[in-house]
């Protein structure tokens, strides 16, 4: 059963904390009748018997989940979160979006989203306002929560950022269809920012820390129960997603038939389809990456890193710890494996390669690279300030002219 408690703020000399004549903002704590998880919630009220109140009717909402009573449905037009979740997730099949991408909403909608809406008595649509949202941040893994409108927006994960997107989206498809008029997650939260790691991810990875990370792979790494296969494997790699572009998770499920040379491509050529977006992307490699990749051994023949076993998930996860511990011993700081497919994006654009074909080779649209890439390189913008320089040789026409120069048509 919840009971109520006071959180005691100066000029308040009070400590009992369960002293009800104070002026001092109530909360509710303790385990719902009906079970569940610990409850500590503000009751947003100054008034005791309000906040029993509150306590009461979490309490029943608690008991009515477990006894599978539905909660009321709102007099409007509204439609159930569940139903609502379908049709979004149905409408981004229907757009043909990446099986990654996918999975990415049915995780934090169906899996995520949709327990903590049954943890909290929110059924229905109408429901899901800026007042009921204001724990949604509970999603959240890792510890790192979005602040509330009003508050300090501190930093938050990429990982949080991502979900707050997710969910957003959700939220505007159905202020799309008119069922929503705004969107509540908007209204209760900020937009989570990044932490300084975070942000390096997306930092193209200078050439002297590429040679520190694949120097550090020629020699064992203290503790480390790989030998030399594994370290070769590191090698290859990183040098695959920095001449190629590729996601981690793609580099690490690349299938030998889509390195040439075979019937379908030249030698050293490399074609496949993104996990996440679907689209085929097409890149020649260097010929020493390509024969370092063809000399790997591994435990499945038909993959160079994957065993054909293990799903996305935990394979990325291990070989993000294993390149991680790499980056610590080789003094490389904030590294993460996108940095070599930003590197990639980056190092295309300054030798003059168009947004469109850079976009081809990594499998995104022109407009995504020239929101992620085009801002990092450095050097492409100052060449194309010099070249919007190069029209200034009509400077007469914005001097001041001399007395006598200005003729007055009548």
């Amino acid at each position: 059963m919840l009971h109520v408690v006071v959180r005691h703020q100066p000029p308040c000399k009070q400590t009992d904390s369960s002293y009800r004549r104070c002026n001092c903002m109530k909360y509710v704590h303790g385990v719902p009748e009906g079970g569940g998880a610990m409850v500590r919630q503000s009751a947003k009220t100054r008034s005791w018997e309000s906040a029993e109140k509150f306590a009461r009717k979490l309490d029943k909402e608690s008991m009515n989940r477990k006894l599978g009573i539905m909660p009321e449905k709102p007099k409007s037009n509204s439609i159930e979160i569940k139903k609502a979740v379908d049709q979004f997730i149905q409408s981004k099949q229907k757009a043909n979006a990446g099986e990654a991408t996918i999975e990415s909403y049915e995780t934090i909608l169906r899996t995520q989203f949709l327990a903590w809406c049954t943890e909290h008595g929110l059924a229905w649509l109408d429901q899901l306002t800026a007042e009921s949202m204001m724990t949604v941040d509970e999603l959240w893994t890792n510890g790192h929560r979005m602040h509330a409108k009003g508050k300090k927006t501190g930093n938050a994960s990429s990982t949080a950022r991502i979900k707050y997107t997710r969910l957003s989206s959700f939220f505007n498809y159905m202020i799309k269809r008119g069922v929503l008029i705004q969107n509540p997650l908007k209204m209760a939260f900020d937009r989570p920012k990044l932490k300084d790691d975070d942000v390096r991810e997306t930092q193209p990875l200078e050439q002297a820390d590429l040679k520190k990370l694949i120097d550090r792979t020629y020699f064992s790494i203290p503790g480390q129960k790989h030998g030399e296969v594994h370290r070769k494997k590191q090698r290859s790699l990183l040098l695959l997603m920095r001449y190629s572009g590729m996601s981690i998770v793609d580099a690490l499920k690349l299938p030998r038939t889509k390195l040439g040379p075979n019937y379908e491509l030249p030698k050293d050529a490399m074609e496949l389809r993104r996990t996440k977006t679907g689209k085929a992307v097409f890149v020649v490699l260097p010929q020493r990456v390509a024969e370092l990749l063809r000399s790997l051994p591994n435990s499945n023949p038909d993959f160079f890193f994957w065993d054909g076993i293990v799903d996305n998930e935990t394979l990325t996860d291990n070989w993000r710890q294993s390149l991680k511990r790499l980056a610590q011993l080789a003094g490389v700081k904030g590294f993460h494996p996108h940095r070599m497919r930003c590197t990639f994006a980056v190092e295309q654009l300054l030798k003059g390669t168009t947004i469109e074909d850079v976009a081809e080779m990594l499998g995104n649209t022109p407009e995504v690279c020239a929101r992620h890439y085009a801002p990092l390189a450095k050097q492409r913008r100052e060449r194309l300030g010099k070249l919007s320089m190069l029209t200034w040789d009509d400077a007469a026409i914005w001097q001041e002219p001399k007395p006598g120069e200005v003729q007055t048509v009548q």
